[in-house]
């Protein structure tokens, strides 16, 4: 996942990249037999223009006219799977978009989500609050922050409901679309802190991970488990299929100003392990579940990740067999 200013560094290596999954949308089946370029800049002279493509041969070190490229696109070349381009889903978008008139909307979904235009076919939203949400914070079972481990107050609010209908349209127009769901926060009442946002001390999910009997002796651990199925159960009926999520958006960031939650590398595998995908399975969903759901600036610390999933990965597929261990950048991309 990137965030603006990482993403504001990368803009001139990601949009011909971005501009070439657009246009093979377009022409499916047709292979270009030349190089085409394209250049944007921050001072506004180049907006999307042609340039002059480099010549084809081996050129030099930070030469920037020449280029030499191999792509092999047989079965045994495969290296990685792409899901899809596309782009973040907030409370932000979703209000910004509600703000249009019902043809203008209709006509930039058409030109986001179908062949005529850009085609996204992999859309990542927040469930519930984030950064890009309005006061006050929120999360599907806030409850007036009174425990409610049944999770009997659990409710979209409408906020959720007018997220899963965005997501819903867009479904409509792009029948391949994978939506990927991310929580910044558990409920607050599921914390040791008892909040959403507000602070850093002690922001973790009240889990029994962090105390001597482990993840599931104490704590929430099922409750947060039964809040996933819940949620993916309340979209699926507003006709938003949830195909993947991930359990705890950036898992490695705690801070008071927005809401977040720390989750530890071996608490993540724990709770996917033993909740999450139990309760996944049980309730007859076919939900990925990705891992490591950070930022490209954290891509050092996955080493930690990565073990931890391979050890549980056994085990955990003989019950749900969609575990993926995946950096998810741009809200668009992931490899496995």
């Amino acid at each position: 996942m990137l965030y603006w200013e990482t993403l504001h560094n990368m803009l001139p290596s990601i949009l011909p990249l971005l501009l070439l999954s657009v246009l093979a949308e377009a022409a499916p089946g047709k292979r270009a037999t030349a190089a085409s370029a394209y250049c944007s800049n921050s001072d506004g002279n180049y907006k999307l223009s042609s340039i002059a493509p480099p010549v084809q041969g081996s050129g030099s070190p930070g030469s920037g006219s020449t280029w030499k490229l191999s792509i092999d696109d047989t079965s045994s070349g495969h290296k990685q799977t792409i899901v899809g381009f596309g782009a973040a889903v907030t409370d932000a978008t979703v209000t910004s978009f509600n703000t249009l008139s019902s043809s203008t909307l209709q006509q930039l979904l058409n030109e986001l989500m179908t062949g005529a235009g850009a085609g996204f076919a992999l859309m990542r939203h927040t469930i519930g609050a984030s950064d890009l949400s309005g006061d006050p914070s929120y999360t599907y079972d806030d409850n007036g922050n009174s425990t409610d481990p049944s999770l009997s107050s659990f409710n979209l609010g409408d906020r959720g409901n007018a997220m899963a209908t965005m997501l819903a349209k867009m479904k409509s127009l792009q029948s391949s679309l994978k939506i990927l769901g991310s929580p910044w926060s558990a409920p607050g009442w599921m914390k040791l802190n008892g909040v959403i946002d507000r602070t850093t001390k002690d922001n973790n999910l009240n889990d029994g991970y962090l105390t001597r009997g482990g993840t599931g002796s104490t704590g929430y651990a099922s409750a947060f488990a039964q809040y996933f199925v819940k949620y993916i159960q309340a979209y699926e009926d507003l006709g938003a299929h949830i195909d993947a999520i991930t359990i705890q958006n950036e898992p490695l960031h705690s801070q008071a100003g927005y809401p977040t939650m720390y989750m530890f590398d071996y608490e993540s595998a724990q709770l996917i392990q033993n909740y999450v995908g139990p309760a996944l399975a049980q309730a007859g969903m076919n939900t990925d579940i990705w891992a490591y759901d950070h930022n490209t600036g954290m891509l050092s610390r996955t080493s930690n990740f990565e073990s931890i999933f391979r050890l549980l990965t056994d085990g955990y597929q003989t019950c749900h067999p969609t575990l993926r261990t995946s950096s998810t950048w741009l809200a668009s991309m992931s490899t496995r």
